[in-house]
């Protein structure tokens, strides 16, 4: 594991508790946009994942809160809501999910998966530990199985990586390591590892394209 990714699992590890207030402060302000954007999210989800039958596992690694894996849950999946920190895993449990203690780099990862979700963690990821996540979730994976994760995109920011600690209501108190990746990189990882593209799009930000979002078949 990175020093950049060791350092900031410590920052979630004990101050997890404090992200997730942070998150229903931020929904807060504008709930109508939160709620739009929540369910824009889980269309997205149900779409990416429709070809996997109803019961199928699928593992969501940087759970946090647990709302994605609560919502697939909810709609016919086995799903397991995997995180790092003690305290997102118990919000997990207080509402009924299946959890797992799991650090997606150095654990062995399930096998026999129909699906990984990995959406919004991947930007605390160095290159040498995506590349090595990229091969443990490709060999997780059933044929046929379906991968989705976002990274930020290297496109809508000035520099590769920074530390950073947001201002206003995401502000945790300590920095958190953000790396951005360009769509070339993504692709040719994808490639390399054996995955085929399904779907991919840009999204997020005032350029609408922070994110860059993939579906992706083994």
């Amino acid at each position: 594991m990175s020093e950049q990714n060791s350092k900031t699992l410590a920052v979630y590890d004990h101050l997890a508790q404090k992200y997730i207030d942070n998150t229903t402060v931020h929904d807060s302000l504008n709930p109508a946009k939160a709620k739009k954007k929540r369910a824009k999210l889980e269309a997205f989800l149900l779409e990416s994942f429709s070809k996997i039958p109803k019961g199928g596992k699928i593992l969501e690694c940087g759970s946090g809160g647990g709302k994605e894996a609560l919502f697939l849950k909810k709609t016919g999946f086995d799903i397991i809501a995997s995180d790092v920190a003690e305290a997102f895993l118990s919000s997990c449990r207080k509402q009924g999910l299946v959890t797992m203690k799991l650090d997606i780099i150095n654990d062995n990862l399930p096998n026999g998966l129909s699906g990984v979700l990995v959406w919004r963690t991947f930007v605390h990821f160095a290159k040498e530990d995506l590349e090595k996540v990229f091969q443990k979730v490709y060999t997780a994976l059933e044929t046929g199985g379906v991968f989705v994760f976002n990274v930020f995109n290297r496109e809508d920011s000035d520099v590769d990586e920074k530390w950073e600690d947001f201002p206003d209501e995401y502000q945790m108190g300590e920095k958190r390591f953000f790396a951005f990746y360009s769509e070339d990189f993504i692709n040719s990882l994808i490639e390399k590892t054996g995955f085929k593209i399904n779907t991919f799009f840009k999204q997020g930000g005032d350029s609408g394209r922070k994110w860059l979002c993939y579906v992706v078949t083994k």
